[in-house]
């Protein structure tokens, strides 16, 4: 969701609140959850309480996201969460442009 540089957060792209329902898979397990904030670079997802996903899922692992009502996208975790994950997303410049543009249309930005 950021960079980091020297020890301080580099935040690329702005942050956005989103109330949406998200689906999380690796693959071979799906778990449900919501947005807790999104940005153009990644977003922070907080998992279902009452489902078990098994294993957490470890930084570096490959997700798919599908987020209602706003997209299917591809992801890598970067860091397990006390509820849920932080994922990268991985998309291309034009693919990107579309998100932060349907983000800013949707979402509330958070203060940095």
């Amino acid at each position: 969701m950021g960079e980091r540089r020297g020890g301080a957060e580099r935040r690329v792209f702005s942050r956005y609140t989103m109330d949406r329902g998200v689906q999380i898979s690796d693959g071979e397990r799906r778990h449900g959850g919501r947005l807790q904030d999104i940005s153009g670079g990644g977003a922070s997802i907080q998992t279902d309480d009452d489902e078990d996903f098994g294993d957490p899922l470890a930084a570096g692992a490959q997700i798919d996201i599908d987020v209602d009502d706003l997209g299917f996208y591809g992801g890598q975790v970067i860091r397990d969460l006390e509820e849920g994950y932080a994922v990268r997303f991985d998309m291309d410049d034009a693919e990107r442009d579309e998100l932060v543009t349907e983000i800013m249309q949707h979402g509330i930005a958070l203060d940095d």
